[in-house]
């Protein structure tokens, strides 16, 4: 039996405080009705329910979520930063003036995730583990 195996507890558990904190970012964002939040949930659940049965497919799982939310959040980093590119080349009174706050949330999320996937890549392998259940006592 195959199982994935954490070399270090310490990112085991920061990686379940950050899907538990995503999590409650996500919940509060239903709240707000933004309807991208109900397609996050789910992976953020499974991903919790992998790492906590420590199962198999939980490194693939973490580097390809990873990876896939690094490349979102790397395309909706563009998308804040032309606003402030034209706002340097051309200044107008109409820049949104929370578009700070965006770009620097926006950069947390995109160095967790960037970390999250290295870290998965190097902390975690996947291990065969004896069924003790197979007749042998």
């Amino acid at each position: 039996m195959k199982k994935t195996v954490f070399k270090s507890n310490t990112f085991k558990w920061s990686l379940i405080v950050i899907l538990l904190l995503l999590l409650a970012y996500n919940i509060n964002s239903i709240l707000h009705e933004e309807m991208l939040a109900y397609l996050r949930i789910p992976f953020q659940i499974i991903l919790l329910i992998f790492i906590a049965t420590s199962n198999k497919y939980t490194k693939d799982l973490l580097e390809g979520i990873s990876l896939l939310y690094a490349i979102m959040i790397g395309l909706n980093l563009i998308l804040i930063v032309i606003p402030l590119i034209l706002f340097l080349i051309k200044p107008v009174n109409d820049l949104d003036e929370n578009i700070y706050l965006s770009l620097f949330l926006t950069l947390v999320k995109l160095i967790l995730s960037i970390l999250v996937y290295k870290l998965s890549k190097t902390q975690t392998e996947v291990v065969t583990v004896e069924d003790n259940q197979n007749g042998k006592q």
